[in-house]
C-alpha cells in the first residue's frame, strides 16, 4: 500500500514539474523553491521547539530514561535503533521523523553517523528484495512510466553518479527509490556508496533540527557554558545547514533534468 501510495506522489510531482517547465521557471524559480524548502524546516523546527518546549520535563524525563538505556546496553543499544530506524524505511514509512528523533535523541555528530548507517542498510535492503525476491511485483507498479525508464538507461551509463544526484535530489521518493534502484542495471557497491553521499546533506540538515530542538528543551545548565548564545548558535548553524542543503538538492535537480529529457 506505502508503495502505491508512493507511485501517485511520483505522478503528480512529474505532472507539476511539466506544468513549471510550460511555465518557464528559471534560476529565480530554482532560488525562490530553495528559499521556501529553508523556510518550511525552519518552521517545522520551530513547531517543533516549541512543543518540546511546553512539554519540557516530560520529554527531558523521557531522554533522560532513553539515554540511560542507551548507556545500559552500550553498542547494543545503538545497533538496535539503527536496526528499528532501518525496519521501518524498508516498510517505507516516512524518514522525516526518524532522522529528527535521531538528533533528538543524540545529538548533531552522533545522530549523523546513526542516521547515515541506518539509512544505508535500509537503501541496501530494499536493493536487494527488489532485486531478487519481489522483482515482478515492483516492475508492475512502474511498467511504462517514462521517468524510471529515463533514470534507468542514465544508471546504465554511470551509476555510482547518477544514483548520488538522484539521491540528493526529490526527484524519487527515497523509500520508492530505494526498490526502484534494485530492478536498474546499476551495481550494489556503486548504488550504496552514492546512496550513503547522497543522503548526507540531507541527514545532517534533519538531525541538526532534532538537535537544535533538544538544546530548546534542556535547561540552560545541561546545554552548556553559553546558554542562550549557545542556542542562538545552533539555530544560526541550523538556518545555514537548511539553505545549504536545499541549494544542493536544487543544484542536484537540475543536474538530473537531462535524465527526466
Amino acid at each position: 500500500m506505502a508503495l502505491i501510495s508512493s507511485k501517485t506522489g511520483w505522478q503528480e510531482e512529474e505532472e507539476e514539474e511539466e506544468a513549471a517547465e510550460d511555465k518557464g521557471d528559471g534560476g529565480a524559480g530554482a532560488i525562490t523553491g530553495t528559499l521556501l524548502a529553508g523556510a518550511l524546516l525552519v518552521g517545522v523546527v520551530g513547531g517543533f521547539g516549541a512543543a518540546g518546549y511546553v512539554y519540557k520535563d516530560q520529554i527531558n524525563t523521557f531522554l533522560t530514561q532513553f539515554s540511560g538505556f542507551i548507556d545500559g546496553y552500550g553498542p547494543a543499544g545503538y545497533a538496535l535503533f539503527v536496526l528499528v530506524y532501518a525496519g521501518l524505511e524498508v516498510l517505507a514509512i516516512p524518514a522525516i521523523p526518524l532522522t529528527m528523533s535521531a538528533g533528538l535523541l543524540f545529538g548533531s555528530i552522533t545522530g549523523t553517523v546513526i542516521v547515515s548507517i541506518s539509512g544505508t542498510l535500509a537503501a541496501a535492503v530494499a536493493f536487494l528484495i527488489a532485486r531478487y525476491f519481489a522483482r515482478e511485483r515492483i516492475l508492475k507498479l512502474v511498467e511504462g512510466n517514462k521517468k524510471f525508464l529515463a533514470i534507468d538507461k542514465a544508471i546504465g551509463e554511470n551509476g555510482f553518479k547518477v544514483v548520488t544526484l538522484l539521491r540528493l535530489s526529490p526527484l524519487l521518493p527515497f523509500s520508492l527509490g530505494n526498490y526502484l534502484y534494485g530492478l536498474t542495471s546499476v551495481k550494489f557497491l556503486p548504488y550504496v556508496l552514492g546512496s550513503w553521499l547522497g543522503m548526507l546533506p540531507g541527514s545532517w540538515a534533519y538531525v541538526s533540527a532534532g538537535a537544535f530542538g533538544r538544546a530548546i528543551i534542556q535547561d540552560e545548565s545541561e546545554i552548556g557554558l553559553g546558554g542562550n548564545s549557545q542556542l542562538l548558535t545552533l539555530g544560526i548553524g541550523l538556518l545555514f545547514t537548511a539553505i545549504a542543503a536545499t541549494y544542493v538538492t536544487r543544484l542536484a535537480k537540475d543536474a538530473v533534468k537531462e535524465i527526466d529529457e
